[in-house]
């Protein structure tokens, strides 16, 4: 059986051999960076994002895609888009967020909620500790900081855009 090849030169020096009526990837990460963009506008769909992206751009033979390779190209969107929606629904630097005021305990080193009322503070620095974000907020109404990760902020009053712009 024989087939029919292409040699297309990608660059100076790089050539690669395209097999006629074979699907490869011509620009995958790049794929994979705008549909997930557009699954974190759309709600986290894939199918109306993959429809609306032009694939030939980024392969070679896109209508010939191995349901494989599809399933692998939607696991890793979905989990980028889920970063950047993350990513855009945590507090950055200088946003006015809620917090439960903590105190600190003498004898036992840790922090101790002090009521039920939370307290408006800012936001100062914000780290990545193993995947997970660590903020420092000062307090507004004492000018206490505190440390704790997102599931202190309970809420986000004013953003730190909001209030510039």
């Amino acid at each position: 059986m024989q087939t029919a090849s292409n040699v297309v030169q990608v660059d100076e020096e790089i050539e690669v051999e395209i097999i006629a009526g074979k699907f490869r990837w011509k620009d995958r990460l790049d794929l994979v960076n705008i549909l997930a963009g557009e699954c974190a506008d759309n709600g986290n769909r894939f199918e109306p994002a993959f429809r609306s992206v032009r694939l030939s751009e980024y392969a070679y033979y896109a209508s010939k895609m191995p349901a494989k390779q599809k399933a692998k190209l939607k696991r890793e969107v979905l989990q980028q888009a889920k970063d950047i929606r993350h990513l855009r629904d945590s507090a950055n630097i200088g946003d006015v967020v809620r917090v439960p005021k903590l105190n600190k305990h003498p004898l036992l080193n840790c922090y101790v909620r002090d009521g039920l009322k939370l307290v408006e503070a800012v936001i100062i620095d914000k780290t990545m500790v193993s995947q997970t974000h660590r903020y420092t907020v000062k307090r507004i109404t004492d000018g206490e900081e505190q440390t704790g990760n997102g599931h202190m902020i309970k809420s986000i009053v004013t953003r730190s855009s909001d209030v510039s712009g």
